[in-house]
């Protein structure tokens, strides 16, 4: 082969006299003909637009007056989304399917799309993951999800939290009488329990003071893996006791129907379900299509269970939840502050459930010793998610320094 050196001169030399490092390194960037390189960037496989693109992206739009059913199944194909539509939710305002809705002409966002199919009525729409759900407006609050906001400069938790409820959707939170929450954490983390659309509001609006802090959580089990595998389904009036035998068939873990509970609410096995996802989370396929059912699910034994939503505030189990990076320090009394977290989870999570209003589940400090601390939960296992997530949050808005 050919080199040339650093002075310039042009040398001929046999590649098998070059040691095995160099001649790697020679056929890798130098392929023999009939061989080419590989292109790593070719390789790379697309990224798909996340939730936030999809709903922003623009396009002319131009479909006419059409049924429910028909005008959104056009918005999924125009905009590349996944849409949900919250039958049961809507079967209380008086539209279904047939509903004549639009139509919707003109340079629209997904969003902007959404807004006008919502406009004088009592349609909402929110997101699940990364599935948009077009529910009611009395339903809205099944969507609600907690979100850990960090705190820059010179604002403190208390401050903001005031100008969120007075500037914010200020008839939807607790105070005024609805289902939203904000609970200051120490004086730099602001954790809110809303819905999908207003969380991203506050994001938007009060960017210049805080910004939203997300924590990863790693699947472990084989039950969590499970939960996390995308399946795809197209159930058209399928009975339940099918859709669970599909599902078990695509992951490989089965499922069992609590047909005593679901009888006491009214409900058999094979209620029928109408629900089509395409590559979707498990978990997020579960709480769509028995949500809008007033089912539930759990873990037992290693097998879901498909339980009515009165059973699951029964089905409780108690978890440990490491929380050694997210309790505060109370630097004047020389110990860690509990009160604060319990008072952030039970205002965030699973509200009405916990003893403090009546309900069966607990929470109280756990381990305290040496420099390890727990918290002790009492709670149903999508409850115990739903901490975890939060409590991950809130390590990665960096609470261990944050002080009362």
């Amino acid at each position: 082969m050919t080199l040339r050196t650093s002075a310039g001169r042009v040398i001929v030399i046999e590649i098998k006299k070059l040691c095995e490092a160099d001649q790697a390194i020679v056929k890798k960037r130098f392929p023999p003909p009939g061989r080419p390189a590989r292109d790593r960037r070719a390789a790379a496989p697309k990224r798909s637009a996340s939730i936030e693109e999809q709903l922003r992206q623009s396009k002319q739009v131009d479909i006419a007056r059409a049924p429910l059913k028909e005008l959104t199944a056009e918005l999924s194909r125009e905009f590349n989304a996944k849409i949900f539509v919250d039958r049961r939710a809507l079967e209380g305002i008086g539209i279904s399917d047939r509903t004549d809705i639009g139509p919707v002409q003109g340079s629209y966002s997904l969003s902007d799309s959404l807004d006008s199919v919502a406009a004088d009525t009592d349609l909402r729409w929110t997101v699940c993951r990364d599935i948009v759900v077009v529910t009611s407006r009395g339903d809205i609050t099944k969507y609600y999800r907690p979100a850990v906001f960090r705190l820059s400069g010179r604002s403190t938790a208390k401050t903001v939290h005031e100008r969120v409820l007075k500037e914010v959707q200020p008839k939807t939170w607790e105070y005024r009488g609805g289902m939203a929450t904000a609970v200051p954490y120490g004086q730099s983390i602001l954790v809110i329990n809303h819905d999908w659309r207003t969380i991203a509001e506050i994001e938007k609006r009060f960017s210049a003071v805080m910004r939203r802090s997300v924590g990863k959580l790693v699947a472990k089990t084989k039950i969590e893996k499970a939960l996390a595998t995308p399946v795809t389904v197209d159930f058209r009036f399928t009975g339940l006791s099918k859709c669970c035998a599909e599902l078990e068939r695509q992951i490989g873990i089965e499922f069992e129907i609590d047909r005593k509970s679901l009888e006491e609410i009214g409900i058999t096995e094979d209620v029928p379900v109408i629900a089509q996802f395409e590559s979707t989370r498990l978990d997020t396929v579960l709480d769509l299509i028995l949500g809008q059912l007033s089912l539930a699910w759990s873990v037992e034994n290693g097998k879901f269970q498909i339980i009515s939503g009165q059973e699951e505030e029964h089905r409780l189990l108690t978890i440990d939840h490491d929380v050694t990076q997210i309790v505060l320090q109370d630097p004047r009394l020389r110990m860690v502050d509990f009160d604060s977290l319990q008072h952030a989870t039970t205002n965030v999570i699973a509200l009405g459930s916990w003893n403090l209003l009546g309900g069966p589940a607990s929470i109280q400090p756990g381990q305290m010793g040496g420099r390890s601390f727990t918290m002790k939960v009492l709670q149903s296992y999508r409850a115990h998610r739903a901490i975890e997530k939060l409590y991950a949050d809130l390590r990665a808005a960096g609470t261990k320094n944050i002080r009362r």
